[in-house]
């Protein structure tokens, strides 16, 4: 939010047009009326989207309601959302529940749209996977069951693709300095160590290992290959937790929900979990525990020293 301080610029509609749409408009909020506007308007966001989400579980028990705040209290996205409040991951993060959690079509394609608009990347790695794992027959019935149908991720894939590609072909973007940031990302994620696989899931992680093996073969399959599928894919937006984050929300949200309505959720390791802290890891200048290993990919991270410590 310091970067509005002005808020003196004229209201300009064309420039929330450009990349992310949603985002942008955001942004030009910020810079046209300054921070306090743009705090109230965050903000007002923000419990929209908490309330948007308690109505997708207002069938559920009270003590159902209480394991589900406290289950996605323990993911990344929320450490992002409450860590860095005033940043626009907040639209895509919440976009991304709301998506998971609903069930009735016509709600999903309206929040899978504006999950697109507010961040075209994440959204296109998101819809690619889904629609794979999707289209495999012998999983099809469980997929259907913790993600539903796949007609809307096609659709989600479409217009995220389209998207991306005009962003590309409209000038620099990140799309376009793919093979640079390829170098970049395998640094951060050699860096980062085992501390990257553990920073995409957060205290859920121990909630998984806690019922493991209460899933099914197949379940647990579908699950680990889809987590790491995704992990992996965002590996190579050079972005860390934050894009790893915002590609694993959706389907963290929607296992938790499953197991919620399996009543998998074991409440006395919820409590448990908030020992285990959420790290954000390989974003460069946040927290990379084998940072010097960076050096052997060329990369000159000395100004890490004056961010951090």
């Amino acid at each position: 939010m310091r970067q509005y301080q002005n808020g003196d610029e004229n209201w300009v509609l064309e420039i929330s047009i450009a990349q992310d749409p949603l985002r942008r408009l955001l942004e030009t909020l910020g810079i046209t009326f300054g921070p306090y506007v743009f705090l109230c308007i965050y903000s007002g966001l923000f419990a929209c989207g908490a309330y948007l989400l308690s109505l997708e579980i207002q069938f559920y028990s009270q003590i159902q309601k209480r394991l589900f705040w406290i289950s996605i209290s323990l993911l990344p996205a929320v450490t992002i959302i409450l860590g860095r409040f005033g940043t626009f991951d907040l639209i895509s993060l919440i976009l991304a529940a709301l998506s998971a959690l609903t069930r009735l079509r016509k709600r999903q394609y309206f929040y899978l749209l504006c999950l697109t608009l507010a961040h075209a990347e994440s959204a296109l790695i998101i819809a690619l996977m889904l629609s794979l794992f999707g289209s495999i027959k012998k999983i099809r019935p469980l997929f259907f069951n913790v993600f539903g149908v796949t007609r809307p991720y096609y659709f989600m894939f479409c217009i995220s693709f389209s998207l991306t590609l005009i962003n590309t072909l409209r000038g620099p973007s990140r799309a376009s300095e793919l093979i640079p940031l390829i170098k970049i990302s395998i640094a951060q994620a050699v860096s980062s160590g085992y501390w990257l696989i553990y920073s995409w899931f957060g205290g859920t992680i121990l909630l998984f290992a806690l019922v493991s093996n209460k899933f099914t073969k197949k379940e647990l399959a579908l699950f680990l290959s889809l987590f790491f599928s995704l992990g992996l894919a965002s590996i190579f937006t050079a972005d860390g937790t934050r894009v790893s984050a915002l590609t694993l929300t959706l389907p963290l949200v929607a296992v938790l929900k499953y197991m919620l309505d399996s009543d998998l959720i074991n409440s006395k390791a919820l409590f448990l979990a908030y020992l285990l802290p959420a790290i954000n890891v390989s974003n460069m200048n946040v927290f990379l525990p084998f940072r010097q290993i960076a050096y052997l990919f060329g990369l000159d991270l000395s100004y890490i020293n004056s961010n951090v410590g």
